[in-house]
């Protein structure tokens, strides 16, 4: 065989060989690519199934608590539920709205209010409304919503402002110091022009409030340490006076 001929036939073997070897790992790494890419195409479309499809099957065996901060729970369900702060003898109720994802009401929906250590059960309407009626003194009070088919808890804040406000004084004997207390009505607006009743030491002062809505009362006592009721409708305050 002619030297020449072997010799290109050994240098093209040569050359051949690295060409094949790069080619081969240049489909490799395209491989990887795309089995990475469908893995991951894969896996999100599993996760948008669980999150679209099953959420809702996969939530009725969930349950939370106090999500003060969260107006939606993980049904897809919108959930309004406020803080109450009314005026004492206000009719507004205590309230909690249950929409769903379309944001129509849902009826029929199991609901304990616990309120002041007493618990009320209750039904959305067909607005998705569940209330409680609130007729208690002025303060503020836990209270405790449960949504019983959702296995839900809320806890909220039932404040109830006074509609009339006196302050404890101090005198001094005969001096020209007087008590004064300011009354509203329901809506938290001003009682004016309006008869009043004042209650010390036994005896029942009947006084009118004027533009401010402030009734004022002198004080024409002994030295001692008495207690003041004023009074409107079936609402009454006490403070203390003490005379030195």
């Amino acid at each position: 065989m002619d030297k020449r001929f072997v010799f290109i036939l050994f240098f093209i073997i040569i050359i051949t060989i690295p060409i094949s070897f790069a080619s081969d790992d240049i489909n490799f790494t395209a491989n990887t690519d795309f089995e990475e890419n469908y893995y991951n195409n894969t896996v999100n479309e599993i996760d948008n199934n669980q999150f679209n499809g099953d959420d809702v099957n996969f939530e009725k065996n969930f349950s939370t608590s106090s999500q003060e901060n969260d107006s939606s729970n993980n049904r897809g369900n919108t959930i309004i539920h406020d803080n109450l702060v009314k005026y004492y003898g206000n009719s507004n109720p205590f309230t909690i709205t249950i929409l769903d994802s379309n944001n129509v009401g849902v009826s029929g929906i199991s609901i304990t209010f616990n309120v002041n250590g007493q618990n009320y059960l209750r039904t959305t309407n067909s607005l998705g409304v569940a209330s409680l009626a609130i007729n208690l003194n002025s303060g503020t009070y836990d209270a405790y919503t449960t949504i019983n088919d959702f296995s839900v808890t809320y806890h909220r804040y039932i404040t109830i402002l006074p509609t009339i406000i006196g302050n404890d004084i101090i005198k001094y004997y005969k001096n020209g110091t007087q008590y004064h207390a300011t009354f509203y009505d329901t809506s938290g607006n001003l009682l004016t022009n309006t008869d009043v009743t004042f209650n010390i030491n036994g005896v029942i002062y009947n006084r009118v409030t004027n533009s401010e809505g402030i009734a004022s009362l002198n004080i024409n006592l002994n030295p001692g340490n008495y207690v003041i009721t004023s009074s409107y409708g079936d609402l009454f305050i006490g403070n203390t006076i003490i005379v030195n």
